[in-house]
């Protein structure tokens, strides 16, 4: 398959430069924020548009698109790709053999099957915990109370390096309780990392509608598809 060129990546340098002025206003440093582009839903030539623009990290929400799209990109070993979708115990073995970065561990269950198959496989797999700071009842993830429990649990598993929290934030337009879920989230962080059970230090929270507000509440990485390719089809 041949490259795909983007000549116009006015887009992004305008999305980068607004990131930019966000994290030092809020008096953070830019390059402590990783930009995932989201290219789930969107044909690989958005994979490859990323890449041109010199962004690394790519995230895809389902293992059979993925599956579809990387045998048509020839930049998988030069970048890091992200697993940002609910991910079921029965696919965990395929997961393991596609992503870098699995960011939706969501419950006890699905970490130790991760942690079990990785075993067999030879691997120490990189993991987000995905918490529901938000009490979103449409969302998956650990709630608050239930985390620092399992904490003890989660971090004597030998082929789990656990590196951060991700959150999905509640689909609304209130920037109060937008606030609230980042907020909690970095404070979920912090005490985990006080409980000396292992310590992360990624936040993965933040989408194209609201991270703003997740970069003013310390997120280290944003996923960001539709700023950068528009609606998916």
């Amino acid at each position: 398959m041949s490259v795909v060129t983007v000549p116009d990546n006015s887009i992004f340098k305008r999305l980068n430069e607004r990131i930019s002025g966000i994290a030092e206003n809020a008096g953070r440093e830019p390059g402590e924020i990783t930009l995932i582009a989201v290219t789930k839903g969107h044909p690989v030539e958005a994979m490859i548009s990323a890449c041109n623009w010199g962004l690394t990290t790519l995230g895809e929400s389902r293992i059979q698109e993925t599956e579809e799209k990387l045998p048509h990109f020839p930049y998988r070993d030069q970048i890091e790709l992200h697993l940002i979708g609910h991910l079921q115990k029965n696919k965990v073995r395929k997961a393991l053999g596609l992503y870098d970065v699995i960011e939706s561990v969501d419950s006890l269950p699905l970490a130790e099957r991760i942690d079990r198959l990785a075993g067999d496989m030879g691997l120490v797999q990189r993991v987000f915990l995905e918490v529901n700071t938000g009490n979103d009842p449409a969302k998956f993830g650990f709630q608050e109370s239930e985390l620092i429990p399992a904490a003890e649990i989660l971090g004597s598993m030998k082929n789990l390096s656990i590196e951060g929290l991700m959150v999905v934030a509640p689909l609304t337009a209130d920037s109060d309780r937008l606030r609230r879920t980042f907020s909690k989230t970095r404070q979920l962080k912090e005490r985990l990392n006080d409980s000396g059970y292992f310590s992360i230090e990624s936040l993965s929270m933040g989408m194209s509608s609201d991270y703003e507000i997740a970069i003013q509440e310390g997120a280290t990485h944003l996923r960001l598809g539709t700023a950068l390719f528009g609606k998916r089809n």
